[in-house]
Parts: C-alpha cells; structure tokens; sequence
C-alpha cells in the first residue's frame, strides 16, 4: 500500500479499514480489533529489528550475538551455560554453539569448563570483550532512552506482560495439537 490511509495517524499500524471489515466477515467469530492487533504487532516487531540491526551495524554483532552477550553480560563474573542462554533466547543449543562460536572468534566470550560436569559448557565475557561491550552498552542504552523516553514505568510494565501474555499462548498453541 503506497497511499497512507487517513484515519491512521504516522506511526500507527493498522489494517485499512476495508481489510479489516472484509476479514472480520470472513471470521465474524473473532473481534475486528484482533487483525489490527497482530498487524501492528508484526509491523513494529519488523520495524524495531530493523532498526537494532541499523544500530548494530558499526559493530561485529548481529541481533542475536548482542541478545547473547547481554544476558552474559547480566550473569556478572558468574559464567552462564549453554542450556541458560538457550533457554533465555528460545533457540537450540546448537544455535548457542555457533553464535558462541562466533563471539570467541571476535574475543568477546570466553568458553569455561564447568568443574562439576565438564560435559556442561559455559561462557563469560573475555576481558576485552567486556570493554568493547561496554562502549557498544552505553550507545544501545541512549538509543533505547530514546525509543522508549515516553513511556512511563507503568505503561512498560504493561507492555512486557502483555507481550509475554501473548508469547505464552502463541507457544501453548504451536505446542499443542491441531486445531
């Protein structure tokens, strides 16, 4: 869609009106609301990786990489494993190897063997890597002030529940059998 529909305010994603109407026919079962609802959660999803991606692209780091060494960067000195980071990031371990992989290369993580299972993995951020983490922290962090500054504390927390109230059912759902 070229032309801005305009009932809809710049910034706002909703379907056109027409389209909304015409899926609310076919499904009259479900609220029209519902089909806004997905769109605008599809539109800002793709436009806010987007711009992390933009934000990344001065570094060595992908989206998945950063989401990585932020939550070993929030394990503090404590080394996390490989199960910890998949569970976190929702993807398999051998997704974990080959982004661990890839940051031991660059020498932002260190692998650590675990003293009481050695077959048991973990990572640290390496002494350098804490430092270039660091500079690239403070960026994200002004740009994040930036994307967020006008929500308040409430509207944030309210963001986050619904946003994994949302998760858990689309995960319940996927799980489940057939419909």
């Amino acid at each position: 869609m070229t032309k801005k529909d305009p009932q809809i305010k710049h910034g706002q994603y909703a379907l056109p009106p027409a389209w909304t109407e015409r899926y609310h026919r076919m499904y009259p079962e479900l609220p029209p609301e519902i089909f806004d609802a997905i769109y605008a959660l599809r539109r800002t999803a793709q436009r806010v990786d987007n711009a992390f991606s933009a934000w990344l692209s001065n570094t060595d780091l992908t989206p998945a990489k950063m989401g990585l060494l932020m939550l070993v960067w929030a394990a503090g000195d404590e080394p996390v494993t490989f199960s910890q980071l998949g569970n976190q990031l929702s993807v398999t371990r051998a997704t974990i190897s080959g982004l661990v992989d890839g940051l031991v290369k660059d020498d932002f993580v260190v692998r650590v063997e675990d003293l009481v299972d050695r077959r048991n993995l973990r990572v640290k951020l390496s002494t350098q890597g804490r430092r270039r983490l660091k500079r690239i922290m403070d960026d994200h962090c002004r740009r994040l002030t930036f994307a967020f500054g006008r929500m308040d504390a409430t509207e944030l927390t309210m963001l986050t529940q619904l946003l994994n109230q949302l998760a858990d059912r689309a995960e319940a759902i996927s799980e489940s059998t057939p419909l």
